[in-house]
Order: structure tokens, then C-alpha cells, then sequence
């Protein structure tokens, strides 16, 4: 008896197999939300990607702006356009304001919202930061690793 593994290896079975790389799947827009997030967002930009793109979030009087890094600022509303997942990072409550903001808008637009609180677990409470971050993310990930970034966006294919 042929195992499923060996008979998906047949040449019949072999014809239906993709040859060439998948197409990048996401526009990712990946946002530090508080200061403490930006070496995070900065380390993860550095890796080669297709379509994900790096900001630090802030706000004034005219509302949420986004901070390219190393480029312009501009409005949120401008930089959702052909965005598929936005991306938010935290290390605490301060940007809680900006997190409902950026959540609300997403949702407006069917925009996949994902959250990673990167907390120091053993000296510091993640629950203000998570708290924060829970309304507004589809997904959300409380594990303090840095990682967990890098590993989003290659799941999505971003």
C-alpha cells in the first residue's frame, strides 16, 4: 500500500503542484503605537519584505497621523488606502487613544487588525496594554517577544 505522502509525490499528483514563489497575499501597514514600540517596528523593518510597510503612530488637533520610518508623515485615512492588515504594536496603555482610532477605522474599511503587546512580563503588568489593544484587534498576541512580529508578517505573506 502506497502511503499518502508517496502517492502525492506521483507525476499524476505532480502536475497540480505551483512551481513558481506565491505572490506576496498582504499589504501590511505595521504601526508602533508608543515610543517603547518603535525599536521593535525598527529591528522587523530591516528584514527583507514585499508589501509590508513600518510607522510610528501619533496624533494632534486634525487627528491619528502615521510616521513612515525615515519618511514622511501623513494621515491615517491616507495610509489605509490598499492597505489588507494593519499591525499594531504596544508596550503599554499610553496609545490606547490612537489604538481605538486606528481599530475603528479599520473595521470601517473590513481591514484585518492584529495587536502584539510586547511587555517585559516579569517586571512589568501587560494587562493596561492589553486591555488597550482588545477592542480594537482581531488578533491578538500578549507574549513580550519581539519575534512574534516577524513571524506575523511571514504568515501573511506580507
Amino acid at each position: 500500500m502506497i502511503s499518502t505522502s508517496a502517492s502525492a509525490t506521483t507525476t499524476a499528483e505532480a502536475r497540480f503542484r505551483l512551481d513558481y514563489p506565491l505572490a506576496p497575499a498582504r499589504a501590511a501597514c505595521v504601526i508602533a503605537i508608543d515610543d517603547a514600540a518603535v525599536p521593535a517596528v525598527e529591528n522587523t523593518s530591516l528584514e527583507s519584505w514585499d508589501s509590508a510597510r513600518f510607522f510610528r503612530a501619533g496624533a494632534d488637533a486634525s487627528g491619528v497621523l502615521l510616521t513612515e520610518l525615515g519618511g514622511e508623515t501623513t494621515a491615517l485615512a491616507t495610509r489605509l488606502d490598499g492597505v489588507d492588515a494593519v499591525i499594531m504594536i504596544v508596550t503599554d496603555d499610553s496609545g490606547a487613544h490612537i489604538a481605538a482610532t486606528i481599530g475603528a477605522a479599520c473595521s470601517a474599511r473590513s481591514i484585518m487588525t492584529a495587536g502584539i503587546v510586547l511587555a517585559d512580563f516579569e517586571g512589568t503588568e501587560p494587562r493596561a496594554a492589553v486591555a488597550a489593544l482588545r477592542p480594537f484587534a482581531r488578533v491578538l498576541i500578549a507574549s513580550g517577544v519581539e519575534d512574534d512580529l516577524n513571524a506575523m508578517l511571514v504568515a501573511i505573506r506580507a
